[in-house]
């Protein structure tokens, strides 16, 4: 793993709807294996950057780059085959057909398989043969994330990464995020709320504040002032 190597790049970006920004003049890299937080307060357009990268909203300006490819033009569903996935707030679930087939239908190749999802969540074990829909938020949420490591992507894009999971399964999804980091080769750009799951997780997170330019911010910095990130988004 080169975790020099940039799998994503933002230059010059502007989001927003109806040609009305959101955030402009967004920068940012991320390196592959490199864990990124996109947390602040609500509104202030965390999942619409998602959703631009994903390629279901339109960027204002500005430029993408997944790998070495120019991804302004490209669909989600291009974007999947070129190693992208995305875990919506929705979710993205296929509701009427089992958590099994809902997990099967995600598998593909890779360093994450079946048990190891099911051993990081085991309560959708006991739950493989009931309809998706029929489960709770917080497990729609571990079948959900478990889709998106099944896909083994080069890049996962995660909105609210914890929303939903009790305390005990968060912690089990960062341990498990964090020992398999290396050996996947996985990069993570995650939308979170919960400052104590930014600075458990990430190498570094961009803070989008109202009225104010977001501002990028490495670990380094929230390690050595650990008010850091509170007071940018409070503040």
């Amino acid at each position: 793993m080169n975790i020099h190597e940039i799998i994503l790049k933002l230059d010059n970006l502007s989001i927003g709807y109806a040609h009305i920004p959101i955030q402009e003049d967004l920068h940012l890299e991320v390196g592959v294996g490199q864990y990124i937080a996109i947390t602040g307060r609500n509104g202030l357009g965390k999942t619409t950057l998602l959703n631009t990268i994903a390629g279901l909203t339109p960027k204002l300006k500005g430029n993408m780059f997944f790998e070495t490819s120019d991804i302004n033009q490209l669909s989600t569903y291009a974007l999947a085959g070129k190693g992208m996935r995305y875990l919506p707030d929705n979710k993205g679930l296929f509701k009427n057909i089992s958590v099994e087939q809902n997990l099967t239908i995600a598998k593909k190749e890779g360093h994450f398989h079946l048990e190891m999802v099911l051993d990081l969540f085991p309560r959708l074990r006991s739950r493989l043969s009931n309809l998706s829909g029929t489960l709770s938020g917080g497990e729609q949420q571990m079948l959900a994330i478990s889709q998106m490591l099944l896909a083994n992507p080069k890049l996962g894009l995660i909105d609210e990464l914890s929303e939903g999971l009790q305390p005990d399964a968060i912690q089990s999804l960062l341990d498990f995020l964090e020992a398999n980091r290396q050996a996947s080769g996985m990069s993570l750009l995650f939308v979170e709320q919960r400052i104590n799951v930014v600075k458990a997780l990430s190498d570094g997170a961009i803070v989008f504040r109202a009225n104010k330019a977001p501002e990028y911010i490495g670990r380094n910095l929230w390690v050595s002032d650990e008010a850091l990130l509170e007071n940018l988004i409070f503040n």
